[in-house]
């Protein structure tokens, strides 16, 4: 009676383990998750927070940009702020930026006239910004924006699990020893040692980063400090370091998400063109056949990038009327 009264038992654990695991897996297809027991508390974060996606330009003109602001809008993604900082943009951009739904920042002075370049100072402002502004938001999302257009609401995909500390790693296609400008990054920010042991490790993109607020505010600050202490402000390195600490130091080896081209991210720089599909509609697909919420690094390949020039070109378009066609009362001009 024991023995099928234990069998019963585990029986039951077997169903329960098999319908957590296909809810994990219809619910997140695209993700490996490591060491992130978000079923262990189903509470969401405070659901009068917002997310945040947040960029930075400089000296760029609105054709430069247009892709980036146009796709988003299409998109029409819900419950976030959209904030950028800008620097010597010409005003009719900027206008142009705010019409799509962005508050806009001047970037400080004291940048501008440095000689720091944007791709590192811009996680000291993100960092600056968010420490003022911290409990307003769950998530935050960051891009390149000159490459990365828009297909759908990533903030969706994580929606279900935001309520834990979280960092999300968009990976390449190649592994760090094959490359020479990332391993060169890695050795001059974080030394041989850390290149070593990092070179083992697939290239992590640090034109896209999403995480929680905490995360985000974390990585930032550690990039600006690693910058600071080796003086490598006109080094371009926010991408090495980011890679030398998730690889070498583990840095977030607790809430880390790692997703690869299968996933919500596609990053173009490195893949090989006879790997990337477009749908009938110009959608970008992912190697899992799906559309992908975000494209990084498009201008890559010219083919791609004269379809989603087209695709997203404003000439005829009315960005009001698809702020009001996505009913999205996040949209506020600046």
């Amino acid at each position: 009676m024991f023995k099928n009264f234990n069998a019963k038992i585990l029986i039951f654990f077997i169903f329960i383990y098999k319908l957590n695991s296909s809810i994990i897996n219809e619910t997140f297809p695209y993700y490996k998750l490591r060491n992130l027991n978000f079923l262990s508390n189903n509470k969401k974060r405070n659901n009068n927070k917002k997310n945040l996606l947040i960029g930075a330009i400089v000296n760029y003109s609105w054709n430069k940009v247009r892709n980036f602001f146009i796709s988003l809008i299409k998109v029409g993604i819900k419950n976030c702020d959209f904030v950028m900082f800008v620097g010597n943009m010409p005003q009719t951009t900027i206008e142009k930026i705010r019409e799509c739904g962005f508050t806009t920042y001047d970037i400080p002075k004291k940048y501008l006239d440095s000689k720091i370049i944007i791709p590192n100072y811009r996680f000291k402002i993100y960092e600056d910004y968010l420490i003022e502004n911290k409990d307003k938001y769950n998530m935050v999302f960051t891009a390149d924006v000159r490459d990365t257009i828009f297909q759908k609401d990533i903030f969706q995909l994580y929606n279900n699990y935001s309520h834990k500390p979280f960092f999300a790693a968009f990976q390449e296609d190649e592994y760090i020893k094959n490359d020479d400008a990332n391993k060169r990054c890695i050795k001059f920010f974080c030394g041989d040692k850390a290149l070593e042991v990092a070179g083992e490790g697939r290239i992590i993109c640090s034109g896209t980063i999403l995480a929680t607020v905490d995360k985000f505010i974390e990585f930032c600050h550690i990039v600006w400090e690693k910058i600071e202490e080796t003086k490598g402000y006109d080094y371009l390195g926010e991408q090495g370091i980011l890679n030398c600490y998730i690889y070498y130091h583990k840095l977030f080896k607790d809430c880390l998400i790692e997703t690869d081209n299968h996933g919500p991210v596609m990053t173009l720089a490195i893949a090989k063109r006879e790997n990337i599909f477009l749908d009938k509609d110009d959608n970008m697909l992912n190697y899992n056949g799906k559309i992908t919420c975000v494209v990084h690094q498009y201008d890559r390949m010219l083919d791609i990038t004269i379809k989603f020039n087209k695709k997203f070109d404003d000439t005829n378009l009315n960005i009001n009327d698809y702020i009001n066609k996505n009913n999205n009362n996040n949209l506020n001009n600046a």
